[in-house]
C-alpha cells in the first residue's frame, strides 16, 4: 500500500490555512496541524492531527513537519498584530523546518507588497516597492523564501528524491498539468479553479434560487 504523502499546515484555524487543509485531506494527503491549543483547534478541522505548539518556537515547527514533503505557511501573527516582531521569526522557522526535511514551503500570496507604480494589472513581474509597514516586511519575507535556493547539494537531493515520490501518486488525482509554459499552465489552472468553483454542491444558495425562479416561471404560465 503506498503510504499518503504528508504535510504540514500553519495556521490551520485561518481562512486560507484552514481550506488548503481540507483540499489535502480530500486529496489522501496526512496533514498535520500545529496548534497553541490542539484539543480545542480540533474542533473546525477533527480529520487533522493536530500537535501543540507555536510557530514561533523554531523546536517546535521542525518537530512537526517531521516527515512532512510540504509545509503551508499560512500563519498570521494574533489578531493581526506586532508583525514586525513576528511574521519574519515565523517565516524563518518555516524555513528551518523544510531545510531539516527537504520540504517544500506553499505560501499564499498577497497584494501588500506592491505599491501604486505596479499598476492595475499585476503579475509576477511586477515591481515591489511597497509603501506600507506591511508591504515592506512582506517583501522581506519572500526575498528570504527566495535566497532558501542557497541549500546544500545534499538537501537539494533530498528534495528531489521526495519530488519523485509526489510524482508517483499522479494517476490519484483529478487533474493533471505538466508544466511546458507558465502562462499556459496558469490559464489552465485558473480554468480548474472556476470549474471547481461552479460544481453545484459548491454553489450556496443554488438550491432556493432554482426553487424560487421555477415558482415564478409556473406563475407566469397560470400553473
Amino acid at each position: 500500500m503506498t503510504q499518503a504523502a504528508k504535510a504540514l499546515v500553519l495556521g490551520a484555524t485561518g481562512g486560507i490555512g484552514s481550506e488548503v487543509a481540507r483540499a489535502l485531506r480530500a486529496r489522501g494527503w496526512e496533514v498535520t496541524a500545529l496548534h497553541l491549543d490542539p484539543s480545542r483547534a480540533a474542533a473546525s478541522n477533527p480529520h487533522l492531527t493536530w500537535v501543540q505548539g507555536d510557530a514561533m518556537d523554531r523546536a517546535a515547527v521542525v518537530s512537526a513537519a517531521a516527515g512532512a514533503s510540504v509545509i503551508v505557511h499560512g500563519v498570521n501573527p494574533p489578531g493581526y498584530r506586532n508583525w514586525a516582531g513576528l511574521v519574519l521569526p515565523m517565516i524563518d522557522n518555516t524555513i528551518s523546518a523544510a531545510s531539516a526535511t527537504g520540504a517544500r514551503i506553499l505560501l499564499p500570496g498577497t497584494v501588500y507588497n506592491y505599491g501604486p507604480d505596479a499598476g492595475t494589472l499585476v503579475d509576477e513581474q511586477a515591481p515591489q516597492n511597497p509603501e506600507t509597514r506591511k508591504g515592506r516586511i512582506r517583501v522581506e519575507l519572500e526575498r528570504r523564501l527566495h535566497s532558501r535556493g542557497q541549500d546544500s547539494a545534499e538537501v537539494i537531493a533530498d528534495r528531489m528524491q521526495k519530488s519523485r515520490g509526489e510524482i508517483s501518486h499522479w494517476a490519484e488525482y483529478d487533474y493533471v498539468i505538466v508544466n511546458h509554459d507558465i502562462d499556459d499552465s496558469t490559464r489552465a489552472l485558473q480554468t480548474i479553479l472556476m470549474a471547481e468553483r461552479m460544481r453545484r454542491a459548491r454553489q450556496v444558495g443554488l438550491g432556493p434560487f432554482v426553487r424560487a425562479l421555477m415558482e415564478e416561471e409556473r406563475h407566469d404560465l397560470g400553473t
